[in-house]
This record gives structure tokens, sequence and C-alpha cells, in this order.
């Protein structure tokens, strides 16, 4: 048990990490999608062009192909299958 009470430097520490903290989160977005003739836009108008993208498909559909994305600074993110006929689901975080 701690005898005194925090220092203003400590105090301000565990308040910047916080402020960090919440920044950080404000800074990606994430969700689902499902991919339609192997294709899925994904509008978000905070994308920029070095944003990154994680993705994994979440449930097979159709023909599966191998995925990608391009990114379009202020428009989104378009997912994209080798194949015409995959109706994969797909989950994705977009980092600004």
């Amino acid at each position: 048990m701690r005898a005194s009470l925090p220092t203003v430097k400590e105090i301000s520490c565990c308040l910047n990490s916080a402020e960090a903290s919440i920044a950080a989160l404000e800074n990606f977005s994430l969700g689902e999608t499902t991919l339609v003739t192997g294709t899925k836009a994904v509008a978000d108008t905070k994308v920029t062009a070095t944003s990154k993208v994680i993705f994994n498909r979440r449930a097979v559909g159709g023909t599966v192909g191998h995925l990608s994305y391009a990114v379009s600074a202020g428009v989104g993110v378009t997912f994209t299958s080798s194949s015409a006929t995959d109706t994969s689901s797909l989950t994705y975080i977009i980092y600004y």
C-alpha cells in the first residue's frame, strides 16, 4: 500500500499516457465486409496514401482467390480477389 499521495510528475505522466492512448484509438478503423464478384470498395475519407491495412478472410465464399488491396487517399480501400467469383467475408483494420 502506498503511504503517500502521487506526485504531480506521476499524475502528469499518467495523464499523458492516457491522452496518447486515446489519440492512438482515433487513428484506425476496423470492420467487416463481403466481396461481391471478387471485389469490395470500403469508403473511408480518413484513408491516406500511406495508410496501412491488415485484413484476413473470415469466411470462405465462392471460388477463393488471392486477396489484395489498394488505398485511395480520401476515398477508401478496395479489396480484390484474383477470382471474380470470390464472395468471401473479410475483416480488416485500417491504420491512418
